[in-house]
C-alpha cells in the first residue's frame, strides 16, 4: 500500500477590483431600470377632460312567484 501525499490546495486569487467593478455595474443597471420604471409610472397618460365615475349597483330583492310549466310529449 502506498500513501499518497496530498499537495496543499492552491488558493484562487480573487480579483477584488474586477469584482467591485462587476458589482458596481450591476447596481448601476438596477438603479437605471428603477428610475425608468418610476418615470413610466409617474407619467400622466390620461387626456384632458376625461373623468372616471364610480357607481355602486344595488341588488334588487328577488320576488317569489309560482310558475307552472306544462310539458307535452309527442
Amino acid at each position: 500500500m502506498t500513501v499518497a501525499t496530498q499537495r496543499p490546495r492552491r488558493r484562487r486569487r480573487r480579483r477584488p477590483v474586477l469584482r467591485a467593478l462587476v458589482v458596481a455595474a450591476t447596481l448601476g443597471v438596477v438603479f437605471a431600470l428603477g428610475v425608468a420604471l418610476g418615470q413610466s409610472i409617474a407619467t400622466d397618460q390620461t387626456p384632458e377632460g376625461v373623468t372616471t365615475e364610480t357607481r355602486t349597483i344595488v341588488p334588487v330583492a328577488a320576488t317569489r312567484e309560482t310558475v307552472t310549466v306544462t310539458v307535452t310529449t309527442p
